[in-house]
């Protein structure tokens, strides 16, 4: 699973009367431009054969029609499948800030912090190895394969690397064949059962097969 990490930016321009725009810096042209620029990052700026994500989830600006704001604020999340590309991406989403508050005319530079950063996670081979033999032996070889690369992120590796013990991440079909909702959508429901049955039947085996 990706690496992943929240960014939030804060442009800053100066305040004024929607119809004197040129007495004001606009915040939100700065961060609208920003927005169309950050998305060149993946397409322009890394290699083809790194996978790597920018989303701009939220922004945030201004308060009436006819106010140009002095502040707007864009929320970030990032995805890598290393640590080098994630560097990568963000030092090119600074470059971008940076650069869009100088082509504005901004004099006061933007704002950047980082949070909720989730690391990799990669399983170990030998643990993968022995939690799908048994996985195979409770479900069927056919029931189970391995998972291509998943652009999500998850804080589950961070309890593993603490005590420095291997581990394996596995994830359950859980929705009827042909049907595919991602989590957050708003039609994301998986099926009870046989789901719930299956994941605790899932837990079994892989501690079993450590405990026999």
């Amino acid at each position: 699973m990706s690496t992943a990490t929240n960014v939030e930016i804060t442009f800053y321009g100066v305040g004024s009367h929607g119809s004197m725009p040129h007495l004001g810096v606009d915040p939100i042209l700065m961060a609208s431009s920003a927005v169309t620029r950050l998305q060149g990052i993946v397409s322009r700026e890394l290699n083809p054969h790194e996978f790597g994500v920018v989303t701009v989830g939220v922004i945030s600006g201004g308060s009436k029609p006819n106010v140009i704001p002095e502040s707007c604020t864009l929320q970030l999340n990032v995805r890598a499948y290393s640590d080098q590309v994630r560097e990568q991406i963000l030092q090119a989403i600074e470059r971008i800030a940076i650069s869009e508050t100088q082509a504005s005319g901004g004099t006061k530079m933007p704002d950047i912090t980082y949070y909720q950063g989730f690391p990799l996670t990669e399983n170990d081979e030998e643990v993968t190895s022995r939690v799908a033999r048994a996985f195979k032996e409770t479900f069927g070889s056919e029931q189970v394969r391995e998972s291509e690369p998943l652009t999500a992120s998850e804080d589950f590796s961070v309890i593993a690397d603490a005590f420095g013990a291997p581990y394996c991440y596995w994830v359950l079909g859980g929705a009827e064949a042909g049907v595919s909702v991602p989590n957050h959508s708003p039609h994301f429901a998986p099926q009870m059962q046989p789901t719930l049955r299956t994941g605790a039947e899932a837990l079994v085996a892989a501690a079993l097969e450590f405990l026999d």
